[in-house]
């Protein structure tokens, strides 16, 4: 019953952030912290291919894995795939530009959202609805979106499309997010 719900709460919010991006995706998609697997799930069942990677198998649905790795080098070859999703997963990372690499390495776009704040006051909400929301109590890394894009003109790529919003969680908590999408600046 539990599973059940927590794969219906899942999927709604997975169908919500689909809007946004499915006409970024590849047919070829890589799910880089694959997580609960809901947007994995609906992509299954549109007839996407989706590989899974992931630390730790956390998925909520049994025929849906993860190919576990070290969290560090993707097992998979250069341009592997059309497209690699980071949904909410690099402010977990110890390293985020070692993944951001790999990803990039094995995948020719990339469709991010990560929680994002402007001020100290909304890190400190994004924090704790993070924390609670997904019982992870530990330190996250946080940016601002203009520190994400940032980091992506230093890795030598860029945005061809961003958009962030604030919103209150099923559980009415406060956050921010931002979807990048983000491609390697072609070399002339």
């Amino acid at each position: 019953l539990l599973r059940n719900i927590s794969q219906k709460m899942s999927e709604k919010v997975a169908r919500s952030r689909l809007l946004m991006f499915e006409k970024y995706l590849g047919q070829n998609t890589l799910d880089i912290g694959l997580g609960g697997g809901s947007v994995s799930k609906i992509l299954i069942d549109k007839k996407y291919r989706v590989s899974n990677l992931d630390v730790t198998n956390t998925s909520l649905y049994p025929n849906i894995l993860p190919r576990i790795y070290d969290g560090e080098k993707f097992p998979y070859k250069k341009n592997e795939f059309n497209t690699g999703l980071l949904i909410c997963v690099l402010h977990n990372c110890v390293s985020h530009v070692c993944v951001l690499r790999e990803a990039m390495r094995t995948c020719k776009r990339l469709i991010i959202i990560e929680d994002t704040h402007r001020n100290k006051f909304e890190k400190i909400l994004i924090a704790a609805r993070d924390n609670i929301g997904n019982f992870e109590f530990y330190m996250h890394k946080y940016r601002s979106s203009q520190d994400w894009l940032k980091l992506f003109k230093k890795l030598n790529w860029k945005s061809i499309y961003t958009e962030e919003w604030s919103n209150i969680s099923s559980y009415g908590m406060y956050g921010r997010q931002t979807l990048f999408i983000i491609e390697p600046i072609e070399k002339v």
